[in-house]
């Protein structure tokens, strides 16, 4: 167990902290520990998913550490409870209002980008970070597999939607996820905050437990030859108009036809699929299970945001994936 403060520390809302809990979906317990780990971290911390800079500020009000703030950018105007035009002018303004814009480098890319890694690579080092904080709506479990690299041995890891009321499908599955890390003795549990925020760190081999599981496959059944998988992204569905429909990618190459109905996926298949809410409702080529046939499912969306992967835990190892990746 924890020989840190947390519970005392998850109390302690400082100005700052308030300041942060206007712009972000992070409760004020959870703002609170950020601060405080960060605070206490080793090295420099990875954010993977700032958004407009809430959980930034938290992170940054009280360290001597640089933040490497990870976020695409873009735009959310139809955010339920912080709409904006531009992700990243936002952020910059919320930083700079509360004094902490020369705190944090901010790196205004996906977070499977290769020059994201490279970036990193050369500004913090491989083992060089001393907190991973992952806020990303879908990928979290990527993201953790591939930035767990640059943590120190006895870095803290900080994963939002551990829970969710909101999110219930994709909580779950990276509960399952992360349940199944903390049974392997990969992280140590410092317990549960704010509305669902996860906060813990690295155990004695941790990362390399980390890094040897296989690639994260959401897909379940729904029957007959559909299933289904949270990619988010709601706003941009098939329902809303104006809007590309998502390109979705078996072994690199293109499926469909997109915006199939339920029906023809299910009793059809071939490679149909429909991004309906925050789910991706799809078929296999040849109509085979996706969480067993071993291949590798990437989903493109229109308008710059991030691209989604998949691996099959019959294909190559994610990590392995990862670094053919950036060695192109």
């Amino acid at each position: 167990m924890s020989e840190l403060p947390i519970a005392r520390w998850a109390e302690d809302f400082t100005p700052l902290v308030c300041e942060a809990r206007k712009v972000s979906m992070l409760r004020e317990e959870a703002l609170a520990l950020l601060a405080k780990l960060a605070a206490y971290s080793n090295g420099p911390v990875i954010e993977i998913g700032s958004y407009v800079g809430g959980s930034t500020i938290a992170l940054a009000s009280e360290t001597r550490q640089k933040i490497f703030s990870i976020e695409p950018g873009g735009s959310n105007a139809q955010h339920e409870h912080l709409p904006t035009t531009d992700i990243t002018a936002d952020a910059r303004a919320n930083l700079a209002r509360c004094g902490l814009l020369d705190r944090v480098d901010m790196v205004v890319a996906g977070f499977q980008d290769a020059a994201t890694h490279a970036y990193l690579r050369r500004h913090i080092g491989i083992g060089g970070a001393g907190m991973l904080f992952v806020d990303t709506d879908p990928g979290t479990e990527l993201a953790l597999q591939s930035y767990i690299q640059y943590l120190r041995p006895d870095g803290f890891v900080i994963i939002d939607d551990y829970k969710s009321d909101e999110a219930r499908d994709k909580s779950a599955l990276l509960a399952t996820f992360v349940d199944d890390l903390i049974r392997q003795d990969a992280l140590e549990t410092f317990g549960v905050y704010g509305w669902g925020t996860w906060f813990g760190r690295l155990r004695p081999g941790g990362i390399a437990k980390i890094e040897r599981v296989r690639g994260t496959n959401p897909f379940a059944p729904l029957g007959g030859f559909k299933y289904w998988a949270h990619i988010g992204h709601p706003d941009r569905d098939d329902t809303t108009s104006g809007v590309e429909p998502i390109a979705l990618y078996e072994d690199g190459r293109p499926l469909g036809p997109a915006r199939a109905t339920p029906e023809a996926i299910e009793t059809i298949g071939l490679g149909r699929y429909a991004h309906i809410g925050r789910f991706l409702v799809m078929s296999a080529s040849d109509n085979s299970d996706p969480r067993t046939n071993g291949r590798a499912y990437h989903i493109e969306f229109e308008g710059g945001y991030e691209s989604i992967s998949f691996v099959g835990p019959r294909s190559t190892d994610l990590l392995g994936r990862i670094r053919s990746f950036l060695r192109r």
